[in-house]
């Protein structure tokens, strides 16, 4: 059956504080409908957790319009590292109906009549 209510993510902005870095898992339940890591950033990515000296930092992470369901962020910071978060902002828009191929999912119109 097809699946309505799928949100496709652009990105995720958070303003935070922090003394160091910290590990972003993006999560999501499509395809297969389990919750599955889909993003992942660390330390060695370009966009990454600094140390803002007691000053709220704004940080964009690119999504890259993964789709799904449920969606869950976890921020899991480096040993001694303090990570306060003050506002999170998800951009993402609706698609109407998807249909996931590897649940054997079809989309079939009822019999068209296009006779004048």
């Amino acid at each position: 059956m097809p699946i309505s209510g799928v949100k496709e993510v652009k990105d995720l902005r958070l303003i935070y504080e922090g003394n160091g870095n910290a590990t972003l898992t993006w999560l999501s339940d499509m395809p297969g409908g389990v919750l599955t890591v889909r993003k992942t950033i660390d330390s060695t990515s370009s966009c990454k957790f600094v140390d803002t000296n007691g000053k709220r930092e704004t940080l964009r992470i690119p999504l890259d319009g993964i789709e799904g369901q449920l969606h869950q962020f976890k921020i899991v910071p480096d040993s001694g590292v303090k990570i306060k978060l003050f506002e999170a902002y998800v951009r993402f828009r609706t698609i109407g109906v998807f249909i996931d191929g590897a649940c054997g999912e079809i989309f079939e119109t009822p019999p068209l009549s296009f006779a004048g």
